[in-house]
This record gives C-alpha cells, structure tokens and sequence, in this order.
C-alpha cells in the first residue's frame, strides 16, 4: 500500500552542466555543492593496487602485484626515497620462483631476507640490486614483500 505523496520540494543543485570525455566531477573546496569539472588524472593516490607485467619504476607507499609468469620483471624503487618510504609486492601468480622478479636499489643498496630451514630469515649483504626467487606463501595466497627506507638501505620485510 502506497501512501499519500507529500509536497514537493525546491530544486536541488544538482550535477553542473558541463564536461567532457574523460572529465570527472571534483570538489573546489570545503563548501558543499561547489564543484566543477576537471580532466581525470592518469593515476590516483587512491588505487590500492597496480599490477604489473612487465619492469617498472615503483612509486612510494604504493602497492603492486607483479606477474612474473610469462618472464622476470625488474622493480626499480624510488632513487630518492625519504626515511620510512615503502613499497610493497605480491608474486601476483605465485612465479617467482619460475621468473624471478628482480629489485633494482636505482642507485641505493637493497638488503633482502632469505628464508631457510625452520623459518629462519638471514639477511643478504646490501647490494645495488636482489633477486627474489621465492616468496613467503599462505594458505590464501602469497604474502606482502615490502621493501623498507631506513634512511641508508632498503631493506625487505615480509
């Protein structure tokens, strides 16, 4: 049963008129309704996830999954990177033990953990680049390798 339709009311502001292909709608300032149309970015700050194929240069506080399964795909870290950045990386189809995937320090040094016997973890000598041939795995899936600025080294966590 439908009830008795009320009063309408005032207009509201609506979405502006406007915009073309690959615009979106964007807040000017605190001040509700206020917007405009601007030309979309390539990427966002929001993106949880990129993934990647093929070698690439990582961007700070971003995380990738790495496809290693048709070849080994070289990560290139940020060359300036400030104390406490990271990046982080999962073997997106569980390959790196087939296609290595391959950690370039872009002119800093990079430490990796090795995993052996007994869940031990020894650290590698830093070095201008490491390879990653197998990753710590869980029931659902691989897990987090990040890598870690100290202000000197990066340095691997997982």
């Amino acid at each position: 049963m439908q009830g008795v339709q009320g009063v309408k009311g005032d207009t509201g502001s609506g979405v502006p008129t406007g915009g073309t292909a690959n615009q979106v709608l964007a807040k000017v300032d605190g001040i509700d309704f206020n917007t405009r149309w601007v030309n979309a970015s390539s990427g966002s700050a929001d993106v949880k996830y990129e993934f990647a194929s093929s070698s690439f240069i990582a961007n700070a506080a971003k995380t990738y999954v790495v496809d290693t399964s048709a070849a080994s795909v070289t990560v290139t870290l940020p060359a300036t990177p400030s104390n406490g950045d990271w990046v982080k990386m999962y073997d997106g189809e569980m390959t790196f033990s087939t296609n290595n995937l391959i950690v370039d320090g872009n002119g800093n040094n990079v430490r990796s953990v090795n995993f052996t016997g007994g869940g031990v973890m020894t650290y590698n000598i830093p070095a201008s680049s490491v390879t990653i041939s197998q990753m710590a795995i869980a029931p659902t899936g691989s897990l987090p390798l990040t890598f870690y600025w100290n202000g000197t080294v990066w340095t691997s966590a997982s």
